[in-house]
């Protein structure tokens, strides 16, 4: 399924379609997290999900035979997706999944309808759950 308009375009797994990294389940494990830190008198737990596109370098890192090797991914496109993860959440009118500017112009009118414009951050923002999750979310915990 193609999120974006255009011809010969990439197409992005859509959100919900499965997969343990989804930003919607992150988002809904922090409502069930935030949940049992307010009955155990804890602080809330607030995040932010940045997405953007552009090329990255990726590098293995670690000594040769350790076994401890981890991917290390480089470019602008990091900090630009780190950058939207800061703005996440941070105010009160900031939500807490941000898409650059250009991907959210390029994606088609029904999932770039989810989206709201926010020029303060040059970004696309949204709040998103996992359907089931909440459904979950709402019957046991509220």
């Amino acid at each position: 399924m193609d999120v974006f308009d255009g011809a010969g375009s990439r197409a992005l797994p859509i959100i919900g379609e499965g997969g343990p990294d989804e930003p919607d389940r992150a988002s809904s494990y922090v409502m069930f997290l935030n949940w049992e830190l307010a009955r155990r008198d804890g602080p809330e737990v607030r995040i932010g999900i940045g997405m953007a596109e552009d090329t990255a370098l990726m590098a293995k890192a670690g000594f040769k035979g350790s076994g401890n090797n981890e991917v290390v991914w480089n470019g602008i496109v990091v900090g630009r997706a780190a950058e939207l993860c800061s703005f996440g959440n941070r105010t009160s009118t900031d939500r807490g999944f941000m898409v650059d500017i250009g991907v959210g112009m390029r994606l088609c009118d029904k999932y770039r309808g989810f989206l709201e414009l926010n020029l303060e951050r040059r970004c696309w923002h949204t709040d998103i759950v996992n359907v089931g999750m909440n459904d979950c979310y709402q019957r046991y915990c509220v």
